[in-house]
């Protein structure tokens, strides 16, 4: 299952791994995901979007990153691919305010 979402998500040109410098994966939930990269982080430190067969989580982590946990920011259940493509597309790009 998740190598399919893996190729979904190549498939339609979202870019996988981690926006800014997060190595470690301490504080993920144990399940099988995969990461992908938002345009932005909503705390100052890095950011992905865990993707499971189920839900969307973005993650947040601190800087300094080796010295803080992966915490979870938000979550967004999904059960179709078109689902999924609507709250990508909506968490993945950088908040716009009145003012853009």
């Amino acid at each position: 299952m998740i190598e399919e979402l893996k190729g979904w998500l190549e498939t339609n040109q979202y870019k996988l791994g981690v926006f800014g410098t997060g190595n470690h994966s301490c504080g993920f939930p144990n399940v099988p995901h995969v990461r992908v990269q938002p345009d932005h982080s909503p705390i100052d430190g890095a950011c992905t979007l865990l993707v499971t067969a189920t839900e969307v989580g973005k993650w947040a982590l601190r800087y300094p990153t080796n010295y803080n946990n992966w915490v979870l920011y938000e979550t967004h259940q999904y059960s179709n691919q078109e689902e999924l493509k609507e709250i990508l597309d909506r968490i993945i790009t950088t908040p716009k305010g009145c003012w853009n």
